[in-house]
């Protein structure tokens, strides 16, 4: 599963900070 964290992790950096606003 660290796999899938990771992948979700990158697609978040990946965008933009307004929408990273709950992390």
């Amino acid at each position: 599963m660290d796999q899938f964290l990771v992948q979700i992790f990158a697609v978040i950096h990946q965008i933009p900070k307004g929408k990273v606003s709950t992390y």
